[in-house]
């Protein structure tokens, strides 16, 4: 074996280590808390996200508050993170492409700490998903809702099959740098 063989087996070698005892991620391994149905969705991502405000729309009997109705924008991602600040009008959530030939409903459960005049920790919606055009489900932070702090995950669903699961932790916020003006929504 060449010395440049031996060399190569041995950074080979020294990396695989690093992943089996993770230190280095392996290929294909995904985080736990942010979880995807790799076979039914693509294009996932999840964090802090940039959006203009939309007009509210009621979403079903299990919501303190109407969610912000879809617009055709798409919102860019400005942090992939599960770690969420705790900054008024802060916009989080998720994002993805389902692979499905027709339009199909998702229903979207949200955990989260106890908000709003009855103290609701879960809000449920359904959404319309169109065939291979990504899809944007989040949640603008209002402390007029109460504290927000605290692990909040995001589900959705397809006839009772899990296509995604996220958690996240909103956190007391320090200075955020990036996280100011139109991303940041006064309510």
């Amino acid at each position: 074996m060449t010395q440049a063989a031996r060399a190569s087996c041995s950074r080979v070698s020294i990396i695989a280590a690093l992943c089996l005892i993770g230190l280095l991620p392996a290929k294909g391994r995904s985080d736990p808390a942010a979880w995807h149905d790799p076979v039914l969705i693509t294009d996932f991502t999840f964090g802090i996200f940039c959006y203009p405000p939309a007009k509210a729309i009621p979403n079903g009997d299990k919501s303190i508050e109407p969610i912000p109705k879809a617009q055709a924008d798409i919102p860019v991602l400005l942090r992939e993170t599960r770690s969420i600040p705790a900054i008024d009008g802060l916009l989080f959530g998720i994002m993805a492409r389902e692979r499905t030939a027709t339009e199909a409903n998702e229903t979207i459960i949200l955990d989260h700490p106890p908000l709003g005049a009855e103290s609701a920790t879960q809000e449920i919606w359904t959404t319309r998903i169109e065939s291979d055009r990504s899809t944007f489900q989040g949640y603008f932070l209002r402390f007029s809702e109460g504290n927000p702090e605290g692990r909040w995950v995001f589900t959705a669903l397809r006839d009772n099959r899990m296509l995604i699961q996220v958690q996240f932790d909103v956190t007391p916020a320090e200075p955020q740098p990036g996280l100011s003006g139109p991303c940041v929504q006064n309510y």
